[in-house]
């Protein structure tokens, strides 16, 4: 169930193939489904473990721009989504202060409701 508000993190296995050839193999997310996102559930982030969210290289990255102009926040190449225990968790995430860039690694780290372990999930 998303919630009005939430983050939502997509774990889609592709994390595996990080730095591989088959880095950009990645399924994409309809841009119906993310408009539906911003408009229903009034999501404040998105993201997944895949290397975007979109064909790569479509012409003016419509998921981009959509979520850019709704200053909703988008995380790439999520490592370690499939160790999560749960589906609802408190994520952090630790970006750089820097002004004029339209990108940037982060840290994410999410703490488990459940048992309130903390797992980092990466750092890149």
């Amino acid at each position: 169930e998303i919630r009005t508000g939430d983050s939502v993190m997509f774990n889609f296995n592709c994390s595996r193939f990080y730095r591989t050839e088959r880095s950009h193999d990645r399924p994409i997310i309809a841009t119906d489904a993310i408009r539906w996102l911003i408009q229903e559930r009034r999501i404040n982030l998105i993201g997944s473990d895949a290397s975007g969210i979109e064909v790569k290289g479509a012409p003016n990255q419509p998921n981009h721009q959509l979520l850019m102009d709704n200053e909703i926040p988008i995380i790439e190449f999520a490592a370690n989504l499939d160790s999560l225990r749960s589906r609802r968790f408190t994520m952090l995430v630790l970006a750089l202060s820097v002004q004029g860039l339209d990108s940037c690694p982060v840290r994410l780290t999410a703490v488990e409701d459940e048992g309130g372990e903390t797992k980092e999930t990466t750092d890149g």
